[in-house]
């Protein structure tokens, strides 16, 4: 049986590194047979923890370790990934201290383009989001660049373009740019100098350290946020709530799973009093927070657990597309996780019908995938399974 690709990069930057595999398992904090599952296809590498530990110790990036880009296989994906190099150079050449870019729409104009952007990402329009973002970047750092009130609401909107372009390059693995997003929101949000708006920027900085694995960093900005957001108004409780369900998986993440159990049940706490809302398009809510629930328990490798709380949440209640598409990988994990593949194979073949360019991108998402392939006789779903491999590119098995 041939290794899936994550495996095959870990066998592949160990021997480069000249680490036989017990030394490199003992650096890492993991088993000399846990590694070789995975190099050998027998097990995944799913949680974020050990993928970070070996990254470490094979000293490259999580993601040149679970995958960079994946070449897209249709349209849709080619052209939102043909968009990730113009937002690269709005990225780059975007400064509040100085541009010589000149903007020519009004504010007005750039603050109905935020909100649709906003939007488009919930609902996983990847083409539009990546045709839009260059030139509103842009844009409102230019207006940013001024004084006036003009400047004080392009700077807020910089904070929240900034938050979709770090979830929009994230779920397209271009983590080294969905840092500079996040910290051009950040930059924005020193500017206007209010507490709720520094938290709002430190989830996309949270996000941001996330996809390039550093979890215990992102732990710590969440943790920081949630001790200095105001919690005075509606809004503020729900970027609050969200800071603390950010610390729990961060966390989970970083392999401290008894260190999110303190924060998950206050978002609990928070999202009962708030309700489902959507400020700042964060989307907290009790509904949102099960969804998180969900998501740790996977992360923890806590399949059982994973399972009963997907099965508590009914999906036509989710009112935001992503999140409906995040629901439906997360449990298509557990379920792998509990070698129930047949169902695994479903449940992602639900959230591909939802987000086709984000769940395509999904390194875990695809590592399924990969392994059901290598499955004897095609077992886990025949043909439905060869044509959603081919459209994530995924043919490193042989049928």
């Amino acid at each position: 049986m041939s290794g899936s690709e994550i495996g095959n990069r870990v066998r592949a930057y160990r021997e480069r590194r000249g680490l036989s595999v017990r030394v490199c398992a003992e650096l890492a904090g993991l088993s000399k047979s846990f590694l070789s599952d995975i190099e050998n296809g027998r097990r995944r590498l799913e949680r974020r923890s050990h993928i970070s530990a070996l990254a470490e110790v094979l000293r490259i990036s999580v993601h040149e370790l679970i995958g960079q880009q994946f070449p897209p296989d249709d349209p849709t994906s080619s052209a939102a990934h043909a968009a990730v190099a113009d937002v690269r150079l709005a990225l780059v050449g975007s400064d509040l201290e100085h541009t010589e870019h000149t903007s020519t729409r009004p504010v007005e104009e750039l603050e109905r383009l935020t909100d649709r952007v906003l939007d488009l990402r919930q609902a996983c329009e990847y083409e539009e989001v990546g045709r839009l973002l260059p030139d509103l970047i842009r844009d409102l750092h230019a207006v940013a660049a001024g004084d006036g009130p003009d400047g004080q609401l392009a700077l807020r909107k910089i904070v929240l373009v900034a938050q979709v372009a770090v979830l929009w390059l994230k779920n397209l693995n271009a983590a080294d740019l969905a840092w500079i997003a996040a910290d051009r929101g950040r930059q924005a949000a020193l500017r206007v100098e209010d507490p709720l708006w520094s938290a709002v920027a430190a989830f996309s900085v949270a996000q941001g350290l996330l996809s390039l694995g550093a979890n215990t960093g992102a732990a710590q900005i969440a943790e920081a946020a949630s001790d200095s957001v105001p919690r005075d108004t509606e809004e503020g409780l729900q970027v609050y709530g969200m800071q603390c369900l950010t610390a729990a998986f961060s966390a989970v993440a970083s392999g401290r799973r008894q260190d999110a159990d303190t924060p998950l049940a206050e978002a609990r706490r928070v999202a009962s009093r708030t309700g489902d809302c959507n400020a700042f398009w964060l989307a907290f809510g009790p509904v949102n927070v099960d969804l998180w629930r969900l998501s740790i328990a996977v992360e923890a490798g806590e399949a059982g657990r994973a399972i009963e709380i997907g099965n508590g949440i009914d999906p036509r209640q989710i009112p935001v597309r992503s999140r409906r598409s995040s629901y439906h990988v997360d449990l298509g994990r557990a379920l792998a996780q509990a070698r129930r593949r047949e169902d695994a194979l479903r449940a992602l073949l639900e959230a591909e019908s939802l987000a086709p360019v984000r769940v395509r991108n999904n390194p875990f998402a695809r590592e399924i995938v990969s392994d059901l392939l290598r499955r004897a006789q095609m077992s886990a779903g025949g043909a439905e399974l060869r044509r959603m491999a081919h459209r994530m590119g995924v043919r490193n098995a042989i049928l």
